[in-house]
């Protein structure tokens, strides 16, 4: 079985923008043979939307979105697309964070987020309701536990000081999960590729389970997301790895998972002038900027300015 990981590039509220190039990645998935396509976190919205999610008329244009996404993959394989979705109950936040499972043209089955972030750049507690469910569905032979970004950063023995008292990801290998797939949209900053990808690597060792980790790629105005995606298999070594800071699909088949016991490599001043690059770049294309005037002074911050 091949699973495909879509690391895309959304634009921040750009519902049809965004829908078309998971359709095409989806596409292009089943086109390279892969048998199931995951986004990263709320891909259909772009991360991180803010107060557009206060917007009545934009979270139905989103169901409506999802809809149509729903019926343009029909015939395709089943794509697990980040989302919102209303919370139906009187009590507590009017959304979730949510992964929705697309097959046949219909909703098959909703994922949750667990964790909310509100430190740092984050302040999902304002806009979402945490599901109290573990995200498990049984695929072929398989147990899949699906988990949104935040999910995955509590394991017990990683951090000194876990922030939330429970672990979706701990649960859900009790609960008999076989593969764990983690949609997220983490920013970029120096040295956290290779921190994600050694806490992920710790977890996959401890729970001895395959851990596919799927992240957004670009730049969202103050906010940069390197991509970066991977998997580990149960031992924790790295089985295949996307690129850094552009758009890719990172294909694994979970029957055969070989790894390499290797590291993220560290190389800040090369990952922090991609960043830079990209940020730039995208902010210029999102906002559709066509022109830019630079003033250099000659110094060798006006150089880097006009290099990157």
């Amino acid at each position: 079985m091949k699973l495909a990981l879509l690391q895309l590039n959304p634009t921040v509220g750009d519902l049809t923008g965004n829908a078309e190039l998971i359709r095409q990645g989806v596409e292009r998935s089943r086109q390279l043979g892969a048998d199931l396509a995951v986004t990263p976190e709320l891909a259909l919205l772009g991360y991180p939307p803010r107060d557009l999610l206060l917007r009545p008329d934009f979270i139905h244009r989103a169901e409506s979105a999802v809809s149509n996404l729903a019926e343009a993959l029909a015939n395709a394989i089943p794509a697990v697309v980040g989302t919102v979705e209303r919370n139906p109950a009187n009590d507590g936040r009017p959304l979730f964070n949510s992964a929705l499972w697309l097959e046949s043209g219909h909703i098959r089955h909703a994922f949750r987020k667990r964790l909310l972030p509100t430190y740092d750049v984050f302040d999902e507690d304002r806009y979402f309701e945490p599901t109290r469910e573990l995200n498990l569905v049984t695929w072929g032979d398989r147990q899949l536990g699906f988990t949104i970004c935040e999910d995955i950063w509590n394991d017990r023995d990683f951090w000194q000081h876990r922030r939330y008292a429970i672990d979706p990801v701990e649960e859900m290998a009790r609960a008999g999960a076989d593969v764990l797939i983690n949609l997220s949209a983490s920013p970029f900053s120096v040295g956290k590729p290779g921190l994600r990808s050694q806490m992920i690597g710790s977890m996959a060792r401890k729970h001895q389970l395959p851990i596919a980790y799927v992240n957004q790629v670009g730049g969202n105005d103050d906010l940069i997301f390197d991509g970066s995606s991977f998997v580990r298999d149960r031992d924790g070594r790295t089985c295949v790895r996307g690129a850094a800071f552009d758009a890719d699909i990172v294909l694994v088949d979970l029957d055969v998972m070989t790894g390499t016991t290797a590291e993220w490599p560290e190389e800040a001043i090369a990952e922090l002038y991609q960043a830079l690059v990209l940020g730039t770049r995208d902010y210029a294309r999102k906002c559709g900027f066509r022109r830019a005037l630079l003033g250099l002074s000659g110094g060798i911050d006006s150089a880097v300015t006009a290099a990157i």
